[in-house]
């Protein structure tokens, strides 16, 4: 069985054409739309560090998190 890459995972989430890339090492981090809606969402990268959270990908995270309320404002 053949695992998607991060970015395959969040291509697949949004509409066609929407997604918009904000970090991409560790953790793959965007914003793009699903149904026409705004959305914030990330995927781990298995192909770093195993996938696994670092203070850096927490960071990223918390990051997009922000954005996502401060657009919601």
């Amino acid at each position: 069985m053949n695992k998607m890459s991060a970015y395959e995972r969040l291509y697949a989430l949004v509409d066609e054409g929407s997604l918009e890339v904000l970090h991409n090492h560790g953790v793959v981090t965007g914003r793009g739309m699903i149904d026409g809606r705004p959305v914030y969402a990330y995927a781990q990268d298995s192909s770093v560090n195993a996938g696994s959270m670092t203070e850096s990908t927490a960071e990223k995270i918390c990051e997009l998190m922000d954005m996502a309320l401060t657009d919601m404002v």
